[in-house]
């Protein structure tokens, strides 16, 4: 038995269980699914539920590509700008230093290139069933419809990168682990997303990668239906708001947390909000605390009241921007998918002479995708048509 529990609900459990795992992440999660396999009785503790505290540090891509283990850094200059805690790839407490000395020292040893490629053919046979481990465990979940099997891309820069990974990719092609070496014209014909600073990609074919349940969710149920509700209208606008310079799962992750602090995305009473209570927002870890960010939604809820005031309703006003009807595109690559138009060029104008502040026209279009505005699904996309005979059945 598996019984996940958290808080004050786990004293119940601790005293009946074989084990207890703590973390409900991804990996504590799988450990207390297997151990349960076993016929372990098996508590799960967390704070939160399960999957709601993980980092997502490796935007959810499961493979087994991976070569080369974690290595000791090679290079003068990265040593230093770990040194000076200028490198994402390692930080340290100089109290703690003398203690692990010992510890660095094997570990550089251990990552000289002979002894690299002797660990890299000893991890392969745990590697190569990564895959396959996690498909099963989504299979039992249910979870096999987000599992997006496109590979992921590795980017380089400069030549003189690329050149470094000769070893390692040779390596892969020994072990038998699928990967195309790209140009940048190749991989931005495979991701036109991409930004274009680099020279060369390799794709690695097998690895398969997670989506975001909540953005599923979200894709699926709620953007870009048609919004006539003025409560919902604030909130997309403060959503969109906060979302500005960040990739939308960030905030949609916060989303309930501004729920709470912003009540219930009530203009009304966000309109009154002190300098006091901006002060304590700004503190708020449920939400994203940008000083500017959490101004701008005070601000914003006052111009809305004076919008409802003029037209009757924020809905009336803001649909005028597309003649009252969702704009429908037929975009067939997600690349075609422009970040501004001139609907929320002139949306964007309009709403800053009315008083509110970060609506650029980026942070604009976002609205008005997600308050169906715009239907902006690809052509391909179930919720395209799904959307389009709503509407018709609407009118």
């Amino acid at each position: 038995m598996c019984a996940y529990v958290g808080g004050k609900r786990a004293e119940v459990f601790l005293a009946h269980t074989d084990i207890i795992v703590l973390g409900a992440g991804i990996v504590g999660t799988s450990i207390a699914a297997h151990l349960a396999k076993r016929g372990l009785s098996v508590a799960l503790v967390d704070r939160g539920a399960p999957g709601e505290g993980t980092s997502y540090g490796n935007a959810g891509v499961i493979e087994g590509n991976t070569v080369f283990p974690a290595a000791f850094p090679s290079s003068f200059a990265e040593l230093a700008r770990i040194a000076l805690k200028r490198s994402p790839v390692a930080n340290y407490h100089l109290a703690f230093l003398p203690q692990i000395a010992p510890w660095l020292l094997a570990f550089r040893a251990a990552s000289q290139p002979a002894r690299l490629i002797e660990t890299a053919h000893v991890m392969r046979p745990l590697l190569a069933r990564a895959v396959a481990e996690h498909e099963a465990l989504a299979a039992e979940a249910g979870a096999d419809r987000h599992l997006s099997r496109r590979g992921w891309l590795k980017l380089y820069r400069t030549d003189r990168a690329f050149a470094a990974q000769a070893t390692e990719l040779d390596l892969a092609a020994r072990f038998g682990i699928a990967n195309v070496r790209l140009d940048r014209d190749a991989a931005l014909a495979l991701e036109p997303a991409l930004n274009g600073i680099f020279r060369h990609a390799v794709h690695w074919t097998g690895a398969v990668s997670v989506d975001n349940p909540l953005m599923l969710q979200y894709h699926d149920r709620e953007w870009g239906v048609p919004v006539h509700n003025d409560r919902k209208h604030f909130e997309f606008l403060v959503l969109s708001g906060a979302q500005a310079g960040l990739n939308f799962s960030v905030v949609l992750k916060k989303r309930e947390g501004y729920r709470r602090a912003f009540d219930k995305f009530d203009p009304e009473k966000v309109a009154h909000y002190s300098e006091a209570r901006v002060q304590k927002l700004r503190s708020d870890l449920e939400i994203i605390r940008n000083r500017m960010k959490i101004e701008a939604a005070v601000r914003n809820a006052r111009a809305f009241l004076k919008t409802q005031e003029e037209f009757g309703d924020f809905d009336s006003y803001c649909w005028r921007f597309v003649g009252g009807r969702p704009k429908l595109n037929r975009w067939k690559a997600t690349g075609q998918i422009p970040a501004t138009s001139p609907e929320s060029d002139a949306f964007s104008k309009d709403l800053k002479q009315r008083g509110f502040s970060f609506v650029g026209p980026t942070v604009a279009y976002a609205y008005m995708q997600a308050a169906g505005l715009v239907n902006d699904h690809l052509v391909s996309c179930f919720r395209y048509q799904e959307l389009l005979s709503e509407v018709a059945a609407a009118n």
